[in-house]
């Protein structure tokens, strides 16, 4: 589906100085193939190369050429295949470069699941940031997409409900319950994980 709007906000908060780098998934949009070795062998291969969703090389020429990201402040993550594997990489390159913030950009709709998967992954990992959720100012809920994985494209407003059950469905495992996501947020608004 179209970026644009995450984009966007992105390089919004990059242009007000709220962040100096935009860190984007490290892959090349591959799909989820089912096994961690097949999706290495993919990558390796690049024969799924943008069946996903367009994949960093494509997300990185438009933050730079349609929103104005100098591309030295844009960096790739560890390539995830999956929400957790991404939160993991996340935490991984704030650790790394010692981070305290970081502001996780998505569309509405998948929010809550990126969100709860840091927590869960800082919950997994005793390794605790101030993470910020934000969404676009504006969406298009009717605007046809690719769905989980780039595949059955639908209006957007369709993947709501699918979205929804999947945040169920992956708790408490890969995504901390709105439970653990609302005491988060107290501990973390109370300066809990200022370092």
């Amino acid at each position: 589906g179209d970026e644009s709007a995450p984009m966007g906000r992105a390089a919004e908060l990059y242009r007000q100085e709220y962040t100096h780098t935009v860190l984007i998934p490290g892959s090349k949009g591959e799909r989820w193939a089912g096994s961690m070795q097949a999706n290495w062998n993919n990558y390796f291969a690049g024969t799924d190369e943008g069946t996903a969703w367009a994949g960093r090389r494509a997300w990185k020429q438009r933050l730079v050429e349609e929103f104005g990201i100098d591309k030295s402040d844009i960096k790739y993550s560890h390539p995830p295949f999956n929400t957790k594997l991404d939160a993991e990489a996340l935490l991984r390159h704030a650790r790394s470069h010692n981070m305290r913030s970081l502001a996780i950009v998505a569309h509405p709709h998948q929010i809550e699941r990126a969100w709860l998967s840091m927590v869960a992954t800082m919950r997994d990992t005793k390794t605790w940031f101030n993470v910020h959720a934000i969404v676009p100012e504006t969406t298009n809920w009717n605007e046809i997409v690719p769905g989980s994985q780039g595949q059955n494209p639908k209006p957007r407003i369709e993947d709501i409900d699918p979205e929804m059950k999947r945040v169920l469905a992956y708790a408490p495992k890969d995504v901390a319950t709105v439970v653990e996501g609302l005491k988060y947020l107290q501990e973390r608004d109370r300066g809990d994980f200022d370092h």
